[in-house]
């Protein structure tokens, strides 16, 4: 069974307490889950004008592999979209563990994107299937957006809060996760 928190429109946080929260939550995975993976996929700059959609994966007990089984994220605006390839970089996203991918929606949609604007965020795995083919359980995943105003600092929105043990199985079978905003 999933659970939801948040909504759209819900409540504005200051970008250093949720940005403090992440790196506890991250720090605390990293004590537990062994030696540090690669780098999380990253398009933003934290620079004025800046527009960015911001997503949190925690994997549950089941792995994402890389190599060839990877995750792809569409971000849907109304009536148009942008699909970001292998945001895990091919890379394993182990059992237990917290990643963050950051899209500039600003660069690949052509204008400052608002989070109402945003209506849909869905992950694509390349799962093989049958007999060796890449499993992974997805237990939580926020969706975010962040814009830098030159005048006024850093708006953190929370869109989306979703968690469940798992909140998603993704298989062979099963490729697509949609979180409609």
């Amino acid at each position: 069974m999933s659970g939801v928190r948040g909504a759209r429109g819900g409540a504005r946080r200051g970008f250093a307490v949720v940005s403090s929260v992440a790196l506890m939550a991250a720090a605390a995975v990293v004590a537990t889950a062994g030696p540090a993976a690669a780098a999380d996929f990253s398009e933003c700059l934290d620079r004025a004008g800046e527009s960015c959609l911001v997503l949190g994966f925690t994997t549950g007990g089941d792995d994402l592999r890389g190599g060839n089984d990877n995750l792809d994220v569409t971000v849907t605006l109304t009536g148009v979209s942008t699909t970001v390839r292998n945001v895990n970089g091919s890379g394993s996203w182990g059992n237990g563990s917290f990643h963050q991918v950051t899209i500039d929606l600003q660069k690949r949609f052509g204008h400052l994107v608002m989070p109402n604007e945003i209506t849909n965020v869905a992950l694509h795995t390349t799962f093989g299937g049958g007999i060796g083919g890449d499993n992974w359980n997805l237990n939580h995943l926020t969706v975010g957006h962040d814009w830098h105003d030159v005048l006024n600092g850093i708006h953190f929105t929370l869109l989306a809060d979703r968690f469940g043990n798992p909140l998603f199985r993704f298989t062979g079978d099963r490729k697509d996760f949609n979180v409609r905003l």
